[in-house]
């Protein structure tokens, strides 16, 4: 069962990581980053914790802002926003539109050979609609925000999305986690547990880890999340791994 727990801020912030042996005391394991060192028998993931730059978050949307406008970076790209924010929700019907937000979690090979017990993503909402709800969905499908072309129809891998923004058929059946309900503060941090086989198949096969997408699923109950760009390292998504 999918759960989402409310967890006070800085709960899931960690500096170094304690692996600790069958035999007993504490060891350091050089097969693990330097990023992913954190408190207790668990890596933490975080943009900038201990030099970890592995995460690329972007918002993308099927709206092109007017020319000269903001949110985008203009001519092909202008539906892609890279920046402190990014956005899940959709409007329906006539002159409607939609966002999503893609995240990943890369630079994870140097885990191989371990094997993931359980995983946590946390993310940290801004601002939102009462109604909101969220599908976190495992994309199966490789995209590259860095290329010129990426975008609502482009993955930015020389193809284009089947299904514009990405679809059922660019991800794996069924949500890895769900996340909805009010936002309570401008700093609202939500932690769901993400299928520990699904993080395994990003360690051992990392050409295979194309990462998240966040889908609104309600139309007109927009979210907005803190990126792995915001000036509070704290609020940044957090991959949160128990490995054995």
């Amino acid at each position: 069962m999918k759960t989402s727990i409310r967890r006070p801020l800085g709960v899931v912030a960690s500096s170094f990581v304690l692996l600790l042996p069958a035999c007993g005391g504490a060891v350091r394991d050089e097969r693990v980053p330097a990023a992913a060192r954190a408190a207790g028998p668990s890596l933490v993931l975080r943009q900038g914790l201990n030099g970890y730059a592995g995460v690329t978050d972007v918002e993308v949307s099927s709206r092109h802002p007017p020319a000269g406008g903001t949110g985008g970076t203009g001519g092909a790209r202008a539906a892609v926003t890279d920046g402190p924010a990014m956005g899940a929700y959709r409007i329906d019907g006539e002159g409607g539109y939609e966002v999503r937000s893609f995240l990943r979690f890369g630079a994870l090979p140097s885990l191989q050979g371990r094997r993931v017990q359980r995983a946590e993503l946390a993310l940290t909402f801004r601002r939102g609609s009462s109604g909101h709800a969220l599908s976190v969905q495992a994309l199966t499908k490789g995209w590259n925000a860095g290329d010129a072309r990426f975008g609502w129809t482009n993955t930015g891998t020389g193809e284009r999305w089947p299904v514009p923004g990405g679809g059922s058929s660019d991800w794996e059946a069924g949500p890895a986690a769900t996340l909805d309900g009010a936002i309570g503060s401008e700093a609202d941090t939500r932690v769901v547990a993400l299928p520990a086989d699904l993080v395994q198949r990003w360690i051992d096969q990392p050409q295979h880890n194309h990462g998240l997408a966040l889908v609104a699923t309600v139309s007109g109950q927009g979210a907005w999340l803190r990126s792995s760009e915001d000036a509070q390292p704290a609020w940044r998504p957090t991959l949160r791994l128990w490995l054995q």
